[in-house]
This record gives C-alpha cells, sequence and structure tokens, in this order.
C-alpha cells in the first residue's frame, strides 16, 4: 500500500519526509506533494479550527493502488469534538492529520512532534484501510484523546491488526 503525504499549509521542515522513510509494514513510501487548497471555507473563526470533515472532503481521491494522507499545522475539529488529531473515511484510503497539538516544546523534548506524527499516521492509515480501534495499548490502532497518549504507542500495527488486514486482502497470506 503505497503512501502519498499531502502537506497543506507550513509544517516543520522535512517532517514529511522523516515520517514516509519511517513507515512500517505494511505501507509502503511513497512520494510527498505540496497540495495548496482554499480552506477558508473549513475555518470555524469563533473555534480557530478547520472542520476536519471540510478538509478531508476536499482531498482528491487516491489513485487505485495508493492511500492518501494529508497534513495540516492547523487544529482539527469535528463535530461536537472538541478537537480530533485526525479523521479518516474508514476503508476509503485518505484521510487528513493535524500536527497542531502533537508537540511538546513545553517539556523540551526534542523529537516528540515527529514520533507522535508518525505514530498518528500510522493510525489513520490504518482506519484508511478498513483497522478500527484496537485494544491493545501499544499498537498504533490503540484510541488516544491527549497528546501524551500517544506516547504510550508503538509506530506499528500488532500482530492482530496485521493479521485482520491481510484477511482483507493486503499484505501476504498468512502461513
Amino acid at each position: 500500500m503505497k503512501v502519498r503525504l499531502l502537506e497543506i499549509g507550513r509544517l516543520p521542515k522535512g517532517l514529511s519526509h522523516w515520517i514516509q522513510a519511517r513507515l512500517p509494514y505494511p505501507f509502503v513510501t511513497g512520494d510527498v506533494v505540496s497540495l495548496r487548497l482554499d480552506l477558508s471555507g473549513c475555518r470555524d473563526i469563533h473555534r480557530n479550527q478547520l472542520d476536519a470533515r471540510c478538509l478531508l472532503d476536499r482531498l482528491p481521491q487516491p489513485a487505485a493502488d495508493q492511500l492518501l494522507m494529508a497534513l495540516v499545522p492547523d487544529d482539527l475539529f469535528f463535530s461536537v469534538m472538541t478537537y480530533v488529531f485526525g479523521l479518516t473515511e474508514l476503508g476509503l484510503r485518505r484521510g487528513v492529520l493535524s500536527c497542531h497539538r502533537l508537540g511538546d516544546e513545553l517539556a523540551g523534548r526534542e523529537g516528540v512532534l515527529r514520533q507522535r506524527a508518525l505514530v498518528e499516521v500510522v493510525h489513520e492509515l490504518g482506519h484508511a484501510v478498513g483497522l478500527v480501534h484496537c485494544p491493545v495499548n501499544e499498537c498504533a490502532m490503540h484510541r488516544t484523546l491527549w497528546p501524551e497518549g500517544i506516547d504510550t504507542k508503538q509506530a506499528e500495527l500488532c500482530p492482530s491488526c496485521l493479521a485482520t488486514l491481510t484477511n482483507n486482502g493486503y499484505g501476504p497470506p498468512a502461513v
């Protein structure tokens, strides 16, 4: 499953390429493309956030052999949720991820934004290929509601999630 990362807006330099170079199996490194979109209709000026659903609807459709993940610096919300890290159409091969809440500048830890973004990209890509939330705490598909919760997850799928993908036609057949 080849991954195309779409950069929308000003992201930290090199972030998308860093993520692409570290994507775990079964995801395959694709390309990084800068995409210009008029998001004025997606911005809620009272919340100072972008509507994740509106943004997702403006993304192009992925090619048949491709997964699309848009990265944005803006804070996202969805419906009645105060914020979301990302939003993905379950099984429809495209999604969006916000880097806004993933950094940890106050703690002074280098690389926290990159690692959290990688974990959450894997999480959203999992949804893009049909995976739901996983009960395994370390699995990238485990649900987290706050940035610090991402730090307990790995940037890979657990054996159960990988088996589900294989059973759904992604990856090599189980032996």
